[in-house]
């Protein structure tokens, strides 16, 4: 069945309604993610740093998540895109930080370049220049840096944008004993590493780059996370407006109050309409412009919910024994990482500017 087959449902009233199939299909992803994630040590106190779980990520991997984007997946009946990055959304709500959403994407670059993807710990590298692939005596070198690595300390394998010396564009996927690696940590204390590259490299571990990029994919992932962290933080933000009483009733009951958790539901519903558009970048003409207006969008509304929920939540919001920093720093790590809105905001203008029919440009994105 395609995308679009609906299927007959009754809803709690026992009424027939029509759900498309995909919508099942993510509920199922959702839901078996949820209970990957609900495992023992998969998740940490708010005061506690992202460990690594080897359980989850095995679960994950027998679930047939890391490689359920990966398009020989999908010629086999796998599962649409908009299915399989379900996954990615509830890592969002979680808060949660193994590089599941990078091994996902990072898999679909593999696959779409011909190369093998894989199930072993799997991150996506990005660059601030990218790295160089040269042909020394008949042989292949690449040297290069890779700049905030997820887990790039613990992942065995990396994948990465190159170029050679006319500038072709290839896809690498690097094995841990290829780098250097320089420890540190985003905002919320999860890894992320910088690794320094110089040695041989053999051919049948790079090909010809997708039109998709490492840093595009890597936007794809985060936008999503984005939209599901903003989630939890509205149900959090609801439930201490209407449980905290002030004055003899619950805050939520002062206008102030109202208008804020009004505001912050549009910027959620904003985040959500940007990771709807992240989806479809597979099959865009031009998917860099799709992840730049997805990812710029959904960083703006992270920045601007995170400080409408600690306005919200006063003093205790900023305690470590609160729940509300755990997400709120994810939110504000995640909406600078493969690119700040800034960034993708300006390659958004730099596109428009060259085009050369201006409102054909922006009509038809």
């Amino acid at each position: 069945m395609g995308m679009q087959d609906e299927a007959k449902t009754r809803n709690s009233q026992g009424e027939k309604v029509e759900v498309r199939v995909d919508d099942h299909l993510r509920q199922i992803v959702g839901d078996t993610m949820t209970r990957i994630l609900a495992q023992p040590k998969s998740t940490v106190d708010p005061h506690d740093v992202p460990e690594w779980s080897e359980s989850v990520w095995k679960s994950t991997g027998e679930a047939g998540i890391l490689e359920s984007l990966a398009q020989r997946a999908s010629v086999q009946g796998g599962l649409p895109a908009a299915a399989a990055l379900e996954a990615v959304r509830v890592c969002g709500e979680a808060a949660n930080h193994l590089p599941i959403p990078e091994a996902m994407l990072a898999n679909r670059l593999l696959s779409d370049a011909q190369l093998n993807d894989a199930v072993a710990p799997l991150s996506l590298g990005v660059t601030a220049d990218p790295l160089r692939l040269a042909a020394v005596d008949g042989k292949w070198r690449i040297e290069g840096q890779l700049i905030r690595v997820p887990w790039g300390r613990r992942v065995t394998g990396v994948v990465a944008d190159a170029v050679d010396s006319s500038g072709r564009r290839y896809l690498v996927h690097l094995a841990s004993d290829q780098w250097r690696t320089t420890k540190g940590y985003n905002l919320a204390s999860a890894p992320r590493d910088d690794l320094s590259i110089a040695g041989p490299i053999d051919a049948s571990t790079f090909a010809v780059a997708p039109k998709l990029s490492s840093m595009a994919a890597g936007a794809v992932a985060r936008t999503i996370q984005i939209a599901g962290a903003l989630q939890t933080v509205l149900a959090i933000c609801i439930e201490h407006a209407t449980s905290r009483v002030q004055f003899g009733k619950p805050i939520a009951s002062f206008q102030v109050i109202q208008h804020q958790l009004a505001q912050l539901a549009e910027h959620v519903a904003a985040a959500e309409a940007a990771a709807d558009l992240a989806c479809t970048c597979f099959e865009a003409s031009h998917p860099r412009l799709v992840t730049s207006i997805a990812k710029s969008r959904a960083s703006e509304a992270a920045g601007a919910a995170v400080a409408i929920a600690h306005q919200i939540h006063g003093a205790i919001g900023l305690c470590e024994e609160h729940r509300l920093p755990r997400f709120t720093n994810a939110l504000q790590s995640w909406r600078t990482e493969f690119g700040s809105e800034r960034e993708h905001a300006e390659y958004i203008g730099r596109e428009a500017i060259s085009s050369p029919h201006l409102w054909h440009f922006l009509s038809s994105v």
